[in-house]
């Protein structure tokens, strides 16, 4: 009898047998059923129908092209369609590219942080876009990550969460604050701008500003005023005065041993 029961087929295949009744299931091949045990056989044709659904996954390509290229596909069919994959594929390395740039810039972003947390210096302050969402915690009539299309928190991690506050708060004769999404301007597509009217442009090429790492672990540090207090402990080393509005990027969280947040401020000078 040339016919294999399943567990003897995943071994000579490599597989489980949970992937052989899989495609199975799927109508790449079939079994034998026997009368008397209900146990299932299946014959060497099986494991060539096997391998090539295998060969075909390992590559990339779906269930429903397996359907195609296991089934009915000819030559040319095969050919083309391992073509069309590369270019598939040429696109999924492109965008993982991407990622990798991204995720060491961010590494980098944070490597500095850490190696200068509690200091401050001049450089420039670069312009940036900047959507209001809430007035202290309150949320605004006009707050949406996304509009028009648009959406800003495809621009993750480019785009960060960011408290503004006002010159009025940092002298002391107010409490207001405002939280939102700020994103450099090189990260956003000035096509864009259209459809989000609602960005606020700060900074600019030659705005020099005073900017602090610091890190806060009270959870309320806007509406208590901590986080404040924290710009004020860091900026009396530079300045008493305030020439415009202290915005403070959140870089990043950490939650052990306990929660806390990292800032980058930027104030104009």
């Amino acid at each position: 009898m040339h016919e294999k029961k399943i567990g003897t087929l995943a071994k000579f295949a490599g597989v489980t047998s949970h992937t052989i009744k899989y495609y199975e299931k799927e109508g790449f091949f079939s079994s034998i059923r026997d009368s008397h045990s209900n146990y299932r056989f299946y014959d060497l044709n099986s494991c060539t129908y096997l391998h090539e659904c295998i060969k075909y996954r390992n590559l990339g390509f779906s269930v429903k092209e397996l359907n195609t290229l296991c089934k009915i596909a000819n030559s040319d069919t095969i050919n083309d369609m391992l073509l069309k994959h590369m270019d598939d594929i040429d696109l999924v390395i492109e965008e993982l590219l991407k990622k990798k740039q991204m995720t060491q810039s961010y590494y980098k972003e944070l490597r500095y942080l850490d190696a200068n947390l509690n200091d401050w210096f001049i450089c420039n302050f670069p312009p940036h876009y900047f959507l209001a969402q809430t007035k202290q915690l309150e949320y605004l009539d006009d707050y949406q990550m996304e509009k028009n299309n648009v959406n800003l928190i495809d621009y993750l991690p480019y785009a960060k969460s960011c408290v503004c506050l006002p010159k009025e708060t940092m002298e002391g004769s107010s409490n207001m604050f405002y939280w939102g999404q700020i994103i450099e301007k090189k990260y956003f597509p000035e096509e864009l701008l259209e459809k989000r009217p609602d960005l606020q442009t700060i900074g600019g090429e030659k705005q020099k500003a005073f900017v602090a790492y610091l890190s806060i672990c009270t959870k309320n540090y806007t509406s208590d005023g901590e986080l404040v207090r924290r710009i004020h402990q860091i900026y009396k080393n530079f300045s008493s005065d305030y020439h415009g509005d202290a915005y403070a990027i959140r870089i990043k969280i950490a939650y052990e041993p306990k929660e806390t947040h990292y800032f980058k401020v930027f104030i104009p000078i």
